[in-house]
């Protein structure tokens, strides 16, 4: 009788053993599958933050390429109308040897990589555009009329003006998309850092 108890006890103990081995299993397999998931919208966000950033840079940079090519063709049309009006002479030059110096300046600047200074010079070419076109509207009206018909000969076409006006907005806008990318980047980094510190904790 004693035995038939033993024995009971035994299997008893094998099975409850069993069961609770069964359930720490399960326990292990439910906490791995949980990090699974975890994990994975992690990783999938430094991909998707690694993508973006690197759509921002080259969009920024295809953008900025562009706006600057825009304006060296506008620009050689510039010049091809500035001779053509003024037909050669010296008259008037003033203002549009000012103009295409600085714009000459900021092309140069740019294919120099130099940026900043590009920028300044076109700046620059703008207000002057600017200040010949206040000057023009001072005085009578007869006379207005003639001196905007003068300076019309000098002064910025209202393409190159939009070309060079672009350029500007454009280093703008790409230095917002750089610092966005950079953001991008310092998340995917730190989310990086973070499960590498889990997976040695």
């Amino acid at each position: 009788m004693l035995a038939v108890s033993t024995v009971a006890a035994y299997k008893f103990v094998e099975t409850y053993g069993s069961e609770c081995a069964k359930e720490e299993e399960s326990t292990k397999e439910e906490s791995l599958e949980q990090e699974r998931w975890v994990r994975e919208p992690s990783e999938l966000l430094i991909v998707k933050a690694t993508l973006a950033s690197n759509a921002l840079r080259s969009l920024s940079q295809i953008d900025y390429e562009v706006s600057w090519e825009q304006l060296r063709c506008e620009f050689e049309m510039q010049r091809g109308l500035w001779e053509q009006l003024n037909g050669g002479k010296a008259k008037n030059q003033g203002l549009q040897a000012q103009l295409k110096s600085k714009t000459e300046c900021g092309l140069a600047m740019r294919k120099g990589g130099h940026n900043g200074d590009a920028i300044v010079a076109l700046e620059a070419a703008l207000m002057a555009d600017a200040a010949a076109k206040h000057v023009s509207k001072r005085g009578g009206a007869k006379d207005t009329k003639a001196m905007e018909a003068q300076l019309s000969k000098t002064r910025l076409s209202s393409h190159m003006r939009a070309c060079t006006e672009e350029v500007l907005a454009q280093m703008c806008v790409s230095q917002a998309r750089q610092e966005l990318a950079d953001y991008l980047d310092m998340v995917s980094s730190l989310d990086n850092s973070r499960q590498a510190s889990e997976l040695v904790s």
